[in-house]
């Protein structure tokens, strides 16, 4: 079923009626905020500087005595001798740097802050009111990824033809230089856009894993047609680990995941608790009945992803969006001045206060900006960038949250740079504006950009800064949806040698 043709204001949203549901379980659930709050913390800071003090008489004594040289007169010799976590860990990082294909990686969560892409997978369903802008974004992809293999499964046979009309067209047109490389599939399935979601990628396994809903019906299907199509690629079915493909972000030592996955387990646990007696068996988590649930949880995703430190996104048990890929970003550059790692995190009230300046200034360029939007985006009320600040202005919890997600990430010894942003799952028919649901492909992101120049170069700076060539992708349209460049997007293999 197409966007449109039923008349029902959730067809094709991210999230849609799943707010709701997301909402009664949160309540039900009742996760302990400390617990979560704990589970976000990364450890040991980096930075932090331990002294160790070394009787260098003493040592040489006891081997003299070892060795049968008990007499001989040592000089009593003190060394003190200073470790650097951060340094270690560095070097650490630099003789164990990713190489090669991310197939490769058994059990790692493919990392996404690095790497070329070598495989991307799209999926074309749900979308007939802003195909025009799905369009576009496939366009951009199949064009500054001249290398890469992709896999784009449709719902029908019908939009199968169509899309590949327009591969053969950009083709005969010299737009793309691959059309070899790009298989265009009809699963039969009913499909939404919304490729990252309903897979995880690890190794060389596609992996279905259990979720809270489905945007489309046949979304599940996504990992074993993306197997069937691609010999190299496993399929593989996991249960009980509910990480939607955009609440979680890899790097190639830690995992961020969304705050929501220990919660959605916990309600499953509840109703199936056979189920994850045999989850528990296979992981040999042997304390699970002397633990609570929300360690019992976050102990089988560290048990399923052991070379990445997992990091639970959230405040007082609540995460900052519906999936952190809309919130925060992971770059794989640091900061020059310090050497710390660099996340960018939203910030809402640096996008109000953008729009309020424009409108301050020059109203008539604010109004020109509303109604380009209202022009891009299907069934956009009137005045959309009024509705997006008066519908978030006064939400101190978001912001709280935001502040709280970057303020924790800080502490613990990364750099943060803010970013704007301003949407909501309760916010319906309005562009949301994100700079954080990006793709990263070697030293290029393709980032969401929304056509107004003050906020698009806000959130694009802040990557250049960092060494990226930033290629905008206008997702007016698409974020109206609730969703962005990753939410559509599905990296099945990176190439991480030239990285």
């Amino acid at each position: 079923m197409k966007i449109g043709s039923s008349g029902d204001p959730y067809e094709g949203l991210h999230f849609g009626k799943l707010v709701e549901e997301r909402d009664k379980i949160l309540s039900d659930v009742k996760l302990d905020p400390d617990k979560m709050d704990g589970f976000m913390k990364s450890g040991v800071k980096e930075d932090k500087e331990f002294k160790i003090v070394l009787d260098l008489g003493k040592l040489k004594q006891g081997l003299n005595k070892m060795t049968g040289k008990e007499g001989t007169v040592v000089e009593d010799k003190k060394t003190e001798i200073k470790f650097n976590l951060g340094s270690a860990k560095k070097a650490v990082d630099k003789l164990l740097k990713l190489q090669g294909s991310s197939l490769e990686m058994d059990n790692y969560m493919i990392p996404s802050n690095e790497g070329r892409i070598k495989h991307l997978c799209l999926t074309y369903g749900h979308s007939s009111s802003i195909k025009d802008n799905y369009r576009e974004a496939m366009k951009t992809f199949l064009t500054h990824m001249s290398s890469a293999k992709f896999t784009i499964l449709t719902s029908d046979e019908g939009s199968r033809k169509e899309l590949q009309g327009y591969v053969n067209k950009w083709s005969k047109e010299g737009v793309i230089s691959n059309p070899e490389k790009i298989k265009v599939i009809n699963t039969g399935q009913d499909l939404s856009i919304w490729a990252q979601d309903s897979t995880l990628v690890v190794g060389d396994n596609a992996v279905q894993q259990d979720r809270m809903g489905f945007p489309g019906s046949g979304d599940w299907a996504v990992a074993s047609e993306v197997a069937k199509a691609n010999p190299e690629v496993k399929y593989q079915r996991m249960e009980g680990r509910f990480i939607d493909g955009g609440n979680q972000l890899a790097t190639s030592d830690t995992l961020y995941i969304g705050s929501d996955a220990i919660a959605f387990a916990i309600r499953d646990m509840k109703r199936y608790p056979s189920k994850y007696d045999k989850i528990i068996g296979d992981l040999n988590i042997t304390n699970a009945k002397t633990i609570g649930k929300e360690e019992l949880v976050k102990t089988m995703i560290d048990k399923t992803f052991p070379h990445q430190k997992v990091i639970i996104v959230g405040y007082k048990g609540e995460q900052p969006a519906f999936h952190i890929d809309m919130a925060m970003t992971a770059l794989s550059k640091v900061d020059s001045e310090t050497g710390k790692k660099v996340i960018t995190v939203g910030d809402p009230s640096m996008a109000i206060k953008i729009l309020r300046d424009i409108k301050a200034k020059d109203p008539k360029k604010y109004a020109a900006y509303q109604v380009d939007l209202q022009n891009k985006v299907p069934g956009c009320p009137k005045n959309p960038l009024d509705r997006l600040v008066d519908g978030l202005k006064d939400d101190k919890a978001l912001q709280e949250n935001f502040d709280a997600i970057a303020k924790g990430f800080e502490s613990d010894g990364y750099k943060i740079e803010r970013v704007p942003y301003l949407g909501g799952t309760r916010l319906s028919r309005l562009p949301w504006f994100t700079y954080n649901n990006s793709v990263v492909d070697g030293d290029n992101i393709f980032m969401p950009n929304f056509g107004i120049p003050e906020l698009d170069k806000a959130g694009n700076s802040i990557y250049e800064k960092y060494g990226y060539n930033v290629i905008p992708v206008d997702m007016s349209a698409i974020s109206s949806l609730q969703g962005a460049i990753n939410c559509i997007t599905k990296v099945i293999e990176r190439d991480y040698t030239a990285a």
